[in-house]
């Protein structure tokens, strides 16, 4: 049995470091051991190997290292080597190889139905189960006409400059990649105050918790904001291929229209890419003009309510859930088995 070593504060965000795909993983590889002792070492993120002392890197040199990169906006923030597929430094004078897999330069993570994000905790089919419960009886036009917000963000105000970066040029696809995260800040400064309601650390002086240290943050922001906003901000920090986290899951759960930026097939369900407000290509004016003055009208709410109810049967079918989730393990044993020779 192979031993694999999780290197980094950022390698808790891989594949490899979530209980499913431990388990899944288990026949084949042990992830509890000591670097010295490793066949095969993971990271997260390029920065975790800079951050090695001397020794570290003396060990490094003789170890087979993958770059498991769960999060595109860690990989833009690399510059042009999250592309590559291998990358080479000295690190101390010793030569250090690196294989990288990520949602840009592989595929991975490419999904069928349920994005990779939605796999790495059972909670999040279990909740969205329990918030879809009620897509057949929903009066969604009378819950819109009676929220009191046009627009929700939820997640913390980050005072660090925003990232804005393209290398579409280097796709093979020629689909983009790119920060989202200026345009995300920029929308509710462009909207009316008493129009917004913005959640999380940073967006008052009083709220200072970050989401991820409560009980079950993910359940309670679904319960909480259900039904308070027309329209909620499902965008993610960076656009990608595959890159689908429970964001847009989460706008549908809280009975608002998803604000996304979508590129062709990253929504691969046409119901949902049909009823979501997609800021591609649309000025930073018409997005907030479109937030204020948007009314439903019968076709649109007839789309948003059909998405509803695929989400219904999406996640009240637990064996095509591990069906995909067994799909990306097996990706990601066939990562680590090259290396098991």
């Amino acid at each position: 049995m192979k031993k694999v070593f999780l290197l980094g504060n950022h390698s808790k965000r891989t594949p490899t470091a979530y209980r499913p795909y431990q388990s899944l993983l288990s026949d084949s590889f042990e992830f509890d051991c000591t670097l010295a002792k490793s066949d095969i070492v993971i990271l997260g993120h390029i920065r975790d190997l800079y951050n090695v002392v001397r020794e570290t890197a003396a060990i490094l040199q003789s170890k087979n290292i993958i770059l498991l990169s769960e999060e595109p906006l860690w990989d833009v923030q690399s510059g042009g080597v999250f592309l590559d597929k291998f990358y080479e430094v000295q690190l101390y004078g010793f030569d250090i190889r690196i294989e990288i897999y990520n949602f840009a330069n592989s595929d991975i993570f490419e999904y069928i139905h349920y994005p990779y994000f939605l796999t790495t905790d059972d909670r999040y089919f279990f909740h969205y189960a329990y918030m879809f419960l009620d897509s057949y009886k929903l009066p969604l036009l009378n819950i819109w006409e009676n929220t009191k917000y046009q627009y929700l963000y939820i997640g913390e105000k980050r005072p660090e400059k925003a990232v804005h970066l393209t290398f579409s040029d280097r796709l093979e696809s020629g689909l983009r990649v790119q920060g989202l995260s200026d345009i995300r800040a920029s929308i509710p400064t462009n909207l009316p105050k008493n129009k917004c309601l913005l959640i999380g650390k940073g967006w008052s002086p009083t709220e200072q918790t970050e989401r991820q240290s409560l009980l079950d943050w993910h359940l309670e922001k679904l319960v909480l904001y259900k039904g308070q906003s027309l329209f909620i901000s499902a965008l993610e920090n960076t656009l990608c291929p595959n890159y689908v986290t429970e964001k847009l899951f989460d706008a549908y759960a809280m009975q608002g229209i998803p604000v996304y930026c979508n590129q062709s097939g990253l929504v691969k369900n046409s119901l949902l890419s049909d009823s979501i407000f997609n800021i591609r290509n649309v000025k930073l004016k018409m997005i907030a003009s479109h937030i204020v003055d948007f009314k439903p009208d019968h076709a649109f709410i007839e789309k948003y309510t059909e998405a509803r109810h695929c989400l219904t049967r999406m996640f009240s079918n637990y064996a095509d859930y591990v069906d995909e989730r067994a799909r990306f393990s097996t990706n990601v044993r066939n990562i680590l088995l090259k290396y098991c020779h």
